[in-house]
Parts: structure tokens; sequence; C-alpha cells
């Protein structure tokens, strides 16, 4: 068992504003590295000022306030009659959200280390910032005039901050922090939240910088917790996936471009990708191998919450501040990776709510665990144009050897596909954690030994050409431990899914990718049968694990349903193209809610 001491310095930090992006200040060896890294540079601020004094002036926005978007949500409706049924979110970043907007006066608690930055002297107060306000507001804000602002509106919202210091000019993103401000945090919400964002991040392509293994560490010990991260405004360039999105233990998320009309069905060009690189104890450096993006959601020409007051990354010492706005201003055109985990986590906490709220699930806490929120809002993403995960037809089976797409992940955030899978599937958590006989579609939390395989049986003969989606996802297992500061790279299992024909015994499909902790199948059935589902054991890339635990969800469309929205098949190669992501004017995206887009 390898124990790695993770040493207390300042890393080079960056927030992931499509508007600011650096890095700054070489304190170690490993910051030298990291320093290495091609910063992309990104000076233009296109957000501008909305100063209106409630939310009921979006609908009356003119024509020269064209392209952003109002996020509203009605929430999962059945069960909320009291606070305990309710999520409890974390955003945790640089600074603290601003709790006098009006979208934000429910912020419950602020966490920070001692260490973090002060402006005002007054450690009663809270370190305020812009960019965690703007985030916070889309994940979760809820304006009093019922006007509902944010994704998840009714959640318990918490801050924590991790910014020791900020430079550069006003409205920094620039910030630097350390392993104890990280592990003080991120420790006080893992196991407390359900579900920890995170719109921040430092270069990392192998997922082995601090934040990374502190958090994957973190998640490994408290499964209850889904952590979801932004992934970078570094691309179009590959392996610019940064830290702690780079690690394993997390649903990492990209962006979608505004394509002008509102329509988000396109990866934005900014938007950091894979191939990411793989690096573990025994097998060192491999390079380009793993599909580093989970989901993406739309991340570009968005509305959000303000905050203009003198601390945080606009606090006195930085150049160019200014005081600006007020509990009723808000920022349009805002664009980058920061905006679109938001959405994502917003998703997460709504399906975990209405797990809570169900009579089913309510008291099984395996339905709430991340490696089962993270297959079911991946089996139910939106497939958009171009996507592909390199599966391929060889002789008659389908085989991918990468998963998901390098850009893209598994597509498009769909909440209302993933609340009905998770809610309304036919199977939710088979009995037992070795398999079963399931329906057509659901969700499993299993576990399964090292060289053997748990199969789902299928009860119904799925038709020809249906379409049909599977997912697994499963952790790395890493272990910190906070008072020493220390990582423990325990092992990485290697999990594979396999769809196979039960009447036949011919393996259809398979996914299996070496280096990844996820594994995902699109295609349409070749024939009317009976189908099984797979998770097998292969072995460990390295470490001793023997028993590996894993969530799984599927979805097979009913008979006659196929024909509109199946991949594209060809003889060679199954390059899937999907329908839009977001409709103009309104949209899937939301849960039991609606994004309406103003123009």
């Amino acid at each position: 068992m390898l124990a790695q001491l993770i040493n207390i310095f300042n890393l080079r930090v960056f927030v992931f504003l499509l508007f600011s992006i650096m890095i700054f200040q070489k304190p170690s060896a490993l910051a030298d590295m990291i320093a290495t890294w091609p910063i992309q540079v990104a000076s233009d601020d296109e957000s501008e000022l909305l100063p209106f004094s409630s939310l009921s002036s979006f609908s009356q926005a003119k024509p020269t306030m064209a392209n952003f978007i109002y996020i509203l949500a009605t929430g999962v409706e059945r069960g909320i009659d009291s606070i305990d049924r309710w999520t409890i979110t974390a955003n945790i970043e640089a600074g603290h959200i601003w709790n006098d907007h009006e979208t934000l006066t429910h912020v419950k608690r602020f966490v920070n280390d001692p260490s973090t930055q002060d402006s005002d002297q007054n450690p009663f107060t809270p370190e305020y910032d812009r960019h965690a306000t703007s985030v916070a507001s889309i994940l979760g804000g809820h304006e009093p005039q019922g006007k509902n602002f944010g994704v998840a509106y009714n959640t318990e919202l918490h801050s924590g901050a991790l910014a020791t210091n900020w430079t550069g000019k006003a409205y920094s993103g620039n910030f630097t922090t350390t392993p104890e401000a990280i592990s003080m945090v991120y420790g006080a919400f893992f196991g407390f939240a359900d579900v920890i964002n995170s719109s921040w991040g430092g270069p990392d392509p192998t997922g082995t910088s601090f934040p990374a293994l502190i958090t994957d560490g973190f998640a490994n010990e408290n499964p209850h917790s889904t952590f979801i991260t932004s992934a970078g405004n570094l691309g179009p360039n590959s392996n610019t996936v940064g830290g702690p999105g780079s690690g394993y233990n997390n649903i990492t998320v990209g962006a979608l471009q505004n394509d002008i009309s509102n329509i988000y069905d396109a990866v934005a060009s900014f938007s950091s990708r894979g191939p990411q690189d793989y690096s573990d104890p025994v097998n060192g450096l491999i390079r380009g191998v793993r599909a580093e993006i989970d989901l993406v959601a739309p991340g570009a020409k968005l509305i959000a919450a303000h905050y203009g007051g003198q601390t945080g990354g606009n606090h006195p010492a930085l150049p160019k501040n200014i005081v600006s706005g007020g509990p009723g201003t808000y920022l349009k055109n805002v664009s980058g990776t920061s905006f679109s985990s938001p959405i994502v986590s917003g998703a997460a906490a709504l399906i975990i709510h209405a797990a809570k709220s169900d009579p089913e699930l309510a008291n099984n806490l395996h339905a709430r665990d991340a490696r089962v929120v993270k297959s079911v809002l991946l089996n139910s993403a939106d497939k958009i144009p171009g996507w592909n995960n390199g599966q391929k037809n060889h002789n008659g089976k389908i085989i991918t050897t990468q998963a998901l797409d390098w850009a893209s992940g598994a597509g498009a955030l769909n909440s209302n596909h993933a609340h009905d899978r998770y809610i309304a599937a036919g199977t939710l958590d088979v009995p037992g954690f070795e398999g079963g006989t399931v329906k057509r579609s659901g969700w499993d939390y299993g576990q399964v030994g090292i060289e053997q395989t748990n199969i789902y049986h299928i009860n119904e003969i799925l038709a020809a050409d249906s379409l049909f989606i599977a997912t697994l996802s499963w952790f790395r297992d890493r272990a910190f431990t906070p008072g020493l500061l220390t990582s423990q790279e325990l092992g990485h299992a290697d999990l594979d899914l396999i769809v196979r024909d039960t009447i036949t015994k011919k393996v259809i499909a398979e996914s299996i990718s070496t280096y990844n902790v996820v594994e995902h199948l699109y295609f349409t059935l070749p024939a009317s049968s009976l189908y099984q589902i797979e998770v097998n054991y292969n072995g460990n890339l390295f470490g001793s694990l023997k028993k590996e635990e894993y969530g799984l969800a599927w979805f097979s469309s009913p008979r006659g349903e196929a024909a509109a929205k199946k991949p594209v098949r060809k003889d060679e190669s199954y390059p899937f193209f999907g329908a839009p992501h977001l409709a103009h004017g309104k949209s899937t995206v939301l849960p039991c809610g609606r994004l309406l887009v103003t123009k």
C-alpha cells in the first residue's frame, strides 16, 4: 500500500472563469511541474451588469439584452413538507456566497480555514466573492418574491471558501490555497452535504495534484456526498481538465455553447476536454487514455447574481476595485464551465431530494450513493450532434475502449430523463448486491468480487432496433488522512460492462475502457430477444482490491419507440448523433421545471 505525503504549499490555482484565467506564484517542486502547464488566458470579460430591482424584470428584457438565460425550476413537488426532507448542497471555491443578494438570503452556513483571506479584518463576516455568488445563484438561488432563480432553489445551501490570497486586478479569478484549507473545508462537508459543487481548479492532467487526492479520498470515504466539478476553460486542446476535476471520484462537467439563438447543442470551444493522461504508482504515466468529461451543460451567455463589494476577488488591495451593484443586481452573458457544474449539481440535488421524499427510497442509503447518482445522470444524458465514444462494430459486436466522448462525456444533461429513470424506472435497486432479474429500465447499487461477474437478467423481450443505454460507475480507491495531510493510493479496479443476448449467449456490446471509472454503451439492439447486462471485475490496474462497489443504470426504449431518437447505425462504426440538447424557448434540462429563454 503506497502512502504519499502531501507537502504543505501554495498551489497556483485559477477559478474557471472564461473571462479571467491565470496562474501565479511559484512555491515548490510540485508547483514547478504544474507551472509548466500551457495556460490559456482569456482576458475579455463579456459579462455586464443588469441593475434589475427584481427578477420580474427579466420577462420585460429588451432585445438589446439578448442571449441570457434565467433558470426556473419547480423542484420535485412531492414530499416537500418539512425541512428535513430537503437536500443539503455546499458550494466550495475561492470565496463565500454573498447572502445579502436577493436570491441567496437563505445561505445557512459559512466554513473556511483560519488561514483564508479576511479583507475587512473581521472574522465574523464571511469573505464574500462575486464568482461564488454567481455560481451559487445558478445552483440554488431562491428569490423571495417567488421567482425561483436556481435549479434546486429549495436546497439547503452552504458555503465554503479556500482562498488564502487573491492577486491580479479587481474581480480576480486568481487565488492561492493550501492543503490545510482544502482539507478543513471539504472535510466539513463530505459526509454532511448531499451534493458538493466546486467551480475552480488548477492544472493537473493526471488527477494526482493535492486537490484531486484530497477530494478523491473524501469522496471514497463518504459516498453519500456527490461531488461535482467544472472541467476548466482551456479547450479546445485535449488533456486540459484541471484538478480536482481531473480526479476520479467526481462528476466533471464541460460547457455547452449558446449558438446565439439560445440553443445549446455543441461543446463550447473553451471547454476543457480529454483524452486525459493517466498515472498510478505501478504503471506510471500513460498518456491520452482517459475520458475525463462526464457531462456537459449550458455554460455560455447565462445570467447570474452579482456581488460588487470590496472583499474576495474585489478586495481593496487589488487594482481597479470599485463598489458596484446591490442586492437586486445581476450579471448577463456569464460564460465558463464554472456555470455548467452548478446546473448539474442542482439536478443532482433534485433527484436526491426525490429519493428522500419517495416512500420506497427514503430509507435506502444506496439510492443516494454518488456512484448511483452519477450512473443515472450519465445514462439519461442527451447525445449532441457529433457525439462519439469510439464504439466500433467488430463482426456484429459493438466495442468501445473509450466509454465516453472526449469532449462531451455521456452527453448533455437531461434532468427530466434523470428524474424519471431514478424515481419512475421499472427497477429501483435490486435486492442484494450481485445482480438479479430486472425490468427494461432501472438502476442498482452493487458489489462485485474480483474475477467475478454480476448478471442482470431483463425479464421481457426487447424489440429489434430499440435504443439501449447502459452506464457503470465506480471509484478509484484513495484514502486521505486530514490530521496528517497524507493520501494513500489503495487501488484501481478494472470493471467491464457487457450486454449479452440471453437466448443465443452472444455478446452484442461491451465497454472495456481500461483507465476510466465509467463504462457506457449507447446502441440499437440487433434483434428482438431477451438480454442481460453483465458487470465483470476484470482485475486491478494496481493494488490488491478484492471487491468493488458500483452504480449501474440502464434504459431501453419501449417497443416501437426507437426510431425517433435511435443512433445512426453503420457497418463499421457508431458515431451517434442525437437531437439538440435544448429546444428553443423551453428545455428539458431541469426536472419538473423549465428553462425560460428571453431575447
